[in-house]
């Protein structure tokens, strides 16, 4: 495995090295408990707000679209932005060029269609 691929990637995160581990051979889901996650306000996920964690793991996918240039990876995005219920006011407030961004990937990528059911779905309209 050439890990200078994933080196080429903006960000590092444990979605990021799916991302890359799949593209590499298939991936299979264990129907067992194999760790535990603790949950707790000190945690360092756990302590950040809700709007960068999303910002997070949005620019996570950004980073591999601009890597990428596939529509592959711009299907990864659309479905973490469509998977949220809806990203909310304060995100959108705060981190809309983010949004405008993935939108904009999208669109080149899987056709304007695709960005405007993702754009409602970002923005709550179902």
């Amino acid at each position: 495995m050439d890990w200078q691929d994933y080196a080429g990637y903006i960000n590092s995160e444990d979605s990021t090295l799916a991302y890359f581990l799949l593209k590499k051979g298939y991936g299979y889901l264990l129907n067992d408990v194999m760790g535990v996650y603790r949950i707790h306000s000190s945690g360092v996920w756990s302590s950040i707000s809700r709007v960068k964690q999303i910002a997070s793991g949005m620019s996570s996918f950004i980073g591999v679209c601009k890597c990428e240039k596939d529509i592959i990876s711009a299907r990864c995005l659309y479905n973490y932005i469509c998977s949220r219920k809806s990203l909310g006011k304060k995100f959108i407030l705060k981190k809309g060029l983010l949004l405008i961004e993935s939108l904009i990937i999208i669109s080149r990528y899987m056709g304007f269609k695709s960005m405007i059911r993702c754009l409602s779905s970002a923005i709550g309209i179902r």
